[in-house]
């Protein structure tokens, strides 16, 4: 039986450890833009639009981050950085999170979610809208989880369509004829 020499089962170990290292770096990096908002976004959104004023119903305007055409209707959604444990709740004026020897506080986002939400019903009419503020990061819901607020993969979870259904093609009239109304009012914030 042949012996195989110790610079060819050095090199071998070493192209084999390069091979593992790459293909980790490749799934690592594919789930990360996977998983990315804006990915995530585009599964759950048969149409979008971002950064926008719309009339708020008693003459004036308010700013929505995003606004997304599901098959649930209408999305408001809107998102915050964070990782660490997050102290918030329905009735908190204000939330926290902390992270090791860092602590921020941020004013807590659902009343404002809930005037969005009301405008943008305003203008819908009979179709469904709802709302989330949307947590990105490495965040434990300190206290539990506050209603409408979720995680990205929660997001996705809910919202997810099924693949080619992007588009407002085969929604109900009213649903697509409500979506242009909106596309025409929103201005550019």
């Amino acid at each position: 039986m042949p012996t195989i020499s110790t610079p060819v089962l050095i090199i071998s170990a070493v192209s084999l450890a390069l091979v593992g290292i790459l293909v980790w770096t490749l799934v690592r990096t594919w789930r990360r833009i996977h998983n990315s908002p804006r990915m995530v976004l585009r599964r759950i959104a048969r149409a979008r639009i971002s950064d926008v004023l719309l009339p708020d119903g008693v003459d004036g305007e308010i700013h929505v981050e995003h606004l997304l055409l599901t098959e649930a209707g209408i999305l408001v959604l809107e998102f915050r950085n964070a990782s660490g444990a997050l102290f918030g709740g329905d009735r908190m004026d204000d939330w926290s999170v902390i992270d090791g020897k860092r602590r921020f506080t941020f004013r807590n986002p659902l009343p404002a979610l809930e005037t969005r939400i009301q405008s943008v019903q305003a203008l819908a009419g009979d179709v469904p809208v709802t709302g989330r503020v949307v947590v990105v990061g490495e965040v434990e819901f300190a206290g539990g989880r506050p209603d409408g607020v979720l995680g990205l993969a929660d997001l996705d979870a809910e919202f997810s369509l099924p693949r080619g259904q992007q588009g407002s093609k085969g929604l109900p009239e009213a649903v697509a004829t409500t979506w242009d109304r909106l596309q025409s009012v929103a201005r550019p914030a």
